[in-house]
């Protein structure tokens, strides 16, 4: 439903730009391009903290890191059409938008250390 209205929006605001267009008696440039897309994001973690914590009373350390990856790209190239009038462009996917697809990667591990206080008044086992 979203992708209809957008290409309706985009569609909307193509003939307006036309009419304008027209009345103000500018040029009206299209071009078509076939287009693909591709990308990679990593994102890296690092956690160093101390905390007090109620339950024992007490400082916890928390620390640890990881990393995230997120890769894309095109499933097939997708076709974009690019108006241009006066000084607006406009830009469209049509309705199927830019279809990818992708994978994402984590790895990451988390270590919790007791600095002081006692045993766990909140139930539980307290940390080594």
């Amino acid at each position: 439903m979203m992708r209809r209205g957008a290409a309706a929006l985009a569609g909307a605001a193509m003939l307006s730009m036309a009419a304008a267009a027209d009345a103000s008696s500018r040029e009206m440039k299209t071009a078509r391009f076939a287009v693909t897309v591709s990308g990679t994001q990593t994102t890296v973690w690092k956690e160093d903290r101390t905390t007090y914590d109620g339950c024992v009373d007490g400082d916890v350390r928390t620390t640890g890191g990881g990393t995230q990856r997120f890769t894309f790209r095109s499933a097939r190239p997708a076709t974009l059409d690019v108006v241009q009038v006066g000084r607006g462009v406009v830009v469209s996917a049509g309705s199927a938008g830019i279809p990818v697809s992708g994978t994402v990667t984590q790895r990451g591990s988390l270590s919790i250390e007791q600095l002081s206080g006692g045993e766990s008044a909140c139930g539980g086992t307290p940390n080594p």
